[in-house]
């Protein structure tokens, strides 16, 4: 005979599991966002979390498990926020459109943000999310190079340059709000960006003649 009064006790039992998983995650992105990742000790976590080490390693195997999952997380919520961006028109209004969503989702998450671009370890591998995040940022650079848009450089040396320039501008419109930027300053910079990689580079050795 089944007991239908265990339904309530599964219910309690997974939401206080839900309930710690999210205290230990949060508490460390706490620590990380203070210290770095090199900050993080599981000492540290169970006097902010309140979790005893031995929950805290019933939940996660290791510290590695804990930045992992944290920032496996963080990274999903940018994915689906890239993944709601309409696309198909033409690589350059997708990418504008794209990196538009990019921008918008580090000002309004700047917890997250900063966690996501914090220093890591180069030794960990990053989370599934991670690729799935970088591999949505660059189609529209691989778009723009099988249509010719693309001559001033490579895909990968594109890729670095927009990151370079939206992870700029986040910053200066997230943590320098004494600075007052023109409002058309994004598009500005990101379109003369990405029309500049549609520029054939000099001819250096043309240039160097000249010199």
């Amino acid at each position: 005979m089944i007991r239908t009064d265990s339904t309530p006790a599964l219910r309690r039992r997974s939401r206080q599991r839900e309930e710690a998983r999210r205290a230990i995650l949060d508490a460390s992105e706490s620590i990380v966002l203070e210290g770095g990742f090199e900050a993080l000790s599981i000492r540290r976590l169970s006097a902010l979390c309140g979790y005893a080490a031995p929950t805290i390693y019933h939940y996660f195997r290791d510290k590695p498990a804990i930045v992992d999952a944290l920032l496996e997380e963080r990274c999903r919520r940018l994915v689906l926020a890239l993944r709601r961006v309409r696309r198909g028109r033409c690589p350059f209004a997708d990418a504008l459109a794209l990196y538009r969503a990019f921008a918008r989702f580090g000002r309004a998450h700047p917890a997250h943000y900063r966690l996501l671009t914090a220093r890591r370890d180069p030794g960990i591998a990053p989370p599934a999310a991670f690729e799935e995040a970088r591999a949505l940022l660059e189609r529209p650079l691989h778009e723009l190079a099988a249509s010719g848009g693309l001559r001033a450089c490579s895909v990968e040396t594109a890729a670095h340059a927009v990151f370079a320039l939206l992870h700029g501008l986040v910053w200066l419109q997230s943590d320098r709000g004494d600075i007052a930027l023109p409002p058309d300053l994004f598009d500005a910079a990101l379109g003369a960006m990405l029309r500049g990689f549609a520029s054939s580079p000099p001819d250096s050795s043309r240039s160097g003649a000249r010199a």
